[in-house]
């Protein structure tokens, strides 16, 4: 049952939305229910990261992965984006900035949301539009110590830049390149943000000489080599060792047309 909610939302209003939460992403659940509650909630930050965690979870694994409330995951990323998720997404980090959780929670939700998927191009110009990677740097920066939000926001940076020609014009503006040589640089023995920043190094790359030559510029061949030689024995499917190799490809590779605007 969903909590009657005021203007000025009580700390035990928020506790009951939370305690909620399961229901509404059950299979008789309602999106639209938390999505709205998600708004009434605004200025409660621990219910705002309980929603967006939850939303991540509805969003996350291959695209034909059947979730328990039956759909797959690429429904539900049309319901939520359908529903608004990127504004209520963008609204809480925009609201939330000095929120270690809210920003975490939302840097995950935009990973999974912007993902590939048949809604990709869309979600990722209207995140553009509500300034959602300005905001995703931004907690970059605000919390460059934090491993958990670090790494999830450097994959919702690669989920926002794949194809978007526009959204990494936009990731370079804001010194995306130099965040993600930093994070090579500060956490070289850390698997998963090496694997994360060479992700996004890659994906910014993809289909751009411009952004090639400014990887290789800011000594970024330097950061994918002392990664592929510090985890060489990496065999993982998609991990530091892919990863760096599809990073040096790119920087090979030259030549390329950048990628389509949108």
């Amino acid at each position: 049952m969903r909590a009657q909610h005021l203007d000025a939302p009580t700390q035990q209003e928020a506790d009951a939305f939370r305690a909620a939460l399961p229901g509404l992403c059950s299979p008789t659940g309602d999106l639209a229910a938390l999505l709205a509650d998600m708004q009434r909630l605004r200025t409660q930050p621990q219910a705002q990261a309980a929603a967006l965690d939850a939303l991540a979870d509805l969003m996350a694994g291959a695209g034909d992965w059947v979730r328990a409330n039956g759909k797959t995951v690429d429904d539900n990323i049309g319901t939520i984006f359908e529903l608004g998720g990127v504004e209520a997404g963008s609204a809480a980090m925009q609201a939330h900035a000095s929120e270690r959780a809210v920003q975490r929670a939302v840097c995950t939700m935009f990973d999974n949301l912007a993902s590939a998927s048949p809604h990709a191009t869309a979600i990722r110009v209207k995140a553009r539009e509500l300034g959602v990677i300005e905001g995703v740097l931004a907690a970059l920066a605000a919390f460059d110590s934090d491993r958990a939000l670090v790494t999830a926001a450097l994959g919702a940076l690669d989920s926002l830049m794949l194809g978007s020609a526009d959204n990494k014009s936009r990731v370079v503006a804001g010194g995306g390149i130099e965040v993600m040589l930093a994070v090579l640089a500060a956490f070289d023995s850390d698997r998963a943000l090496v694997e994360a920043a060479l992700g996004a190094l890659d994906s910014l790359m993809i289909g751009s000489d411009d952004n090639r030559s400014r990887v290789v510029a800011a000594g970024g061949v330097e950061g994918v080599l002392k990664a592929l030689e510090t985890f060489s024995d990496d065999d993982t499917p998609y991990g530091v060792v892919y990863c760096a190799v599809s990073a040096l490809y790119q920087v090979s590779k030259g030549g390329g047309a950048d990628a389509a605007p949108g």
